[in-house]
């Protein structure tokens, strides 16, 4: 942990030197130096994660090795890079560096896109615990922040480019194709009495989901996941609070305020679908997998809710309340809650086996 902390702090120094109050385009490099040090953290990792060698590493060998079980159970985008890297007769270094290359570009273009407070949004990003999930669930991070991005073009009606890049993110994850039919309800204005009547009804419908969600799986080979209790009945309590505080907030906003940004609306709906995903998390098994697609939207959402409040005091305590509850949430989730994305302890490929596994 002491690394990851320490890639962050440099990551958050660099940003306030050269994205604090900028003008210029999310194209210039400078802006694009914070997200190396976290970048370079990610791509020389060895071992980290649950799933680091007994899924990606063992499915990559597989592929080498003409083996079918990699086959059924990963998505084509994700087949094709461990083929192009086989051809090249290259390690699975190489795969879990290009997925981190396409987490980092696509989630950093999204914090770029969305706010002028890169710091805080790095923050976020390190405390929600979306950049250490990227360090185990590679192909579901990959493409949650192909998501993350793809809702710029929700914003601007361009429905093409939305769909394109929401299917290149299924390509890697399956998952990704609840973004599909959000197209259609991420423009909408919704009140607060619609807001609420349609948390009552999908938390009901929680509860008759899992049979559904298999049914969908099973076309993707996914069954399994909603075939037992698997994490079933863990509400995610922390997401609720924090996603209900940021959803009722920005509701306020968009009704009382009169210079409220419309662009805006997209990623006030991703909040409000945010607090139904944590509402059905009890009865949705591996609800963990959604759940994420929709609490991104927070990285730039609060970072904008602060700018939006009256005063520097009311600002800053916003940010620090949310902050001491994601933060409290990390260090539980990682030292007392048995680290369940297996990343606390940081290994570095270059060190481990004097870089033998490149």
């Amino acid at each position: 942990m002491p690394v990851y902390c320490g890639a962050f702090a440099l990551s958050i120094f660099l940003s306030m030197l050269f994205c604090r109050n900028r003008r210029s385009s999310s194209n210039n490099l400078l802006l694009w130096l914070p997200v190396l040090p976290i970048l370079l953290v990610s791509v020389f990792r060895y071992g980290i994660g649950t799933d680091y060698l007994w899924v990606y590493d063992y499915g990559y060998q597989s592929v080498l090795h003409g083996r079918s079980w990699n086959y059924s159970r990963f998505e084509p985008g994700y087949l094709a890079i461990n083929f192009l890297v086989g051809f090249f007769h290259g390690s699975s270094f190489w795969v879990f560096a290009i997925m981190a290359l396409i987490f980092h570009f696509f989630m950093y273009k999204f914090i770029l896109e969305w706010t002028n407070n890169v710091a805080f949004s790095l923050l976020l990003l390190f405390l929600s615990q979306v950049w250490l999930f990227s360090l185990s669930g590679i192909r579901q991070a990959a493409a949650l922040a192909i998501v993350a991005f793809a809702i710029r073009f929700a914003a601007s009606r361009e429905p093409a480019r939305y769909f394109v890049l929401i299917s290149l993110a299924a390509s890697l994850h399956f998952t990704a194709l609840v973004y599909f039919p959000l197209y259609f309800l991420f423009r909408r204005k919704y009140s607060q009495v619609t807001v609420l009547f349609l948390s009552v009804i999908l938390f009901a419908l929680g509860f008759v989901a899992p049979s559904f969600l298999k049914t969908v799986a099973n076309v993707f080979g996914r069954g399994d996941y909603f075939a037992s209790s698997y994490f079933k009945n863990r509400i995610y309590y922390v997401e609720f609070f924090v996603t209900l505080l940021v959803a009722s907030i920005t509701l306020f906003l968009q009704c009382k305020s009169p210079d409220f940004d419309s662009r805006y609306r997209v990623l006030i709906n991703a909040a409000i679908f945010a607090l139904f995903s944590a509402s059905c998390s009890a009865a949705i098994p591996n609800a963990e997998r959604f759940d994420l697609y929709f609490t991104v939207a927070y990285i730039v959402l609060i970072p904008i809710l602060c700018m939006y409040c009256k005063t520097q005091l009311l600002s800053l305590g916003l940010a620090v309340f949310l902050s001491l509850i994601l933060g409290s949430r990390l260090v539980y989730d990682t030292y007392f809650s048995g680290d369940s994305n297996g990343v606390a302890e940081y290994r570095c490929i270059l060190i481990e086996d004097g870089g033998r596994h490149l």
